[in-house]
């Protein structure tokens, strides 16, 4: 996604919006699938944040040549991407507790459905490599996605929506997705 040649970026475009629509969850899950796709989102709009200068940006629009016609359609497949990692799926467990007095919470009594449910606290692993991580939870891949991407965006996003047109409208659709994937998060039982 991040190559010189253009025709290579809508290429590797094209065959990840595909991968999305046959198997989103596996994308966003990998090892790696979560933290280097968006590396790789962040430097090919040119959101990388720079250390150096002033700017909020360490890429600019003439370092891949026709960015500009092709913003859009990559905004978009940027939208389905975070779509897929933080917006609850509509085929979700639904909730146990209907609001019985006695028990409240019952999912949080019960067996966990997922092998190695406690992987999150790290407590016999080696030390984490945050890139290479499989991300499994909605929950994790929201907390690494408003830990190191989020501002980011939020600047890349209101850049594009002062120039209007089809990149203006990428640009609220990926509004849309970013407010419903991180409406239900709260960062503050961060356990790691």
């Amino acid at each position: 996604m991040t190559h010189l040649a253009a025709e290579i970026r809508a290429d590797a475009i094209s065959v990840l919006e595909w991968l999305l629509e046959v198997a989103k969850e596996n994308v966003v899950t990998c090892p790696g699938g979560w933290v280097k796709t968006l590396k790789s989102f962040m430097t090919m709009l040119g959101w990388v944040s720079s250390s150096g200068s002033t700017k909020w940006t360490s890429a600019s629009k003439a370092s891949f040549g026709k960015a500009g016609k092709s913003m859009p359609r990559q905004l978009l497949v940027f939208a389905q991407f975070l779509r897929a990692g933080l917006v609850e799926s509509e085929g979700a467990v639904p909730s146990v507790s209907g609001g019985m007095f006695p028990v409240w919470d019952v999912e949080k009594h019960m067996i966990p459905t997922r092998s190695n449910a406690f992987a999150h606290l790290n407590l016999f692993g080696s030390s984490r490599d945050e890139e290479g991580e499989m991300y499994i939870d909605r929950e994790d891949r929201q907390r690494v996605f408003q830990k190191h991407f989020l501002t980011s965006i939020q600047e890349g996003i209101a850049h594009h929506k002062q120039e209007a047109g089809e990149a203006g409208r990428a640009a609220a659709v990926l509004t849309k997705v970013l407010r419903d994937g991180m409406a239900d998060y709260s960062g503050s039982n961060d356990t790691l």
